[in-house]
């Protein structure tokens, strides 16, 4: 898995010609996000033409985490050919 911020998001994921999987994680205290850390694993080896990609949010939502509004952690998003994929 890819380790993105805000600094790399742009061109990892919305300048990258192919899918891209995110996801949106907290780093401590967050038990869905351990648990989604194998599930990230598996998927990116049964998947080896999707970059799968990881985004770190702090404590204070930064612009890309706002953009792709979620509720809760973690949050997952798929891109193709850098368009979200609703």
């Amino acid at each position: 898995m890819i380790q993105i911020n805000s600094s790399n998001f742009e061109n990892e994921v919305l300048k990258h010609s192919g899918d891209v999987v995110v996801e949106f994680y907290k780093p401590d205290g967050c038990g869905n996000c351990e648990q989604m850390k194998p599930i990230m694993e598996e998927f990116e080896k049964r998947n080896p033409t999707v970059k799968v990609c990881k985004y770190e949010c702090g404590s204070t939502p930064d612009e890309i985490s706002s953009t792709y509004q979620f509720r809760m952690f973690p949050g997952i998003f798929s891109f193709s050919a850098g368009k979200p994929i609703r």
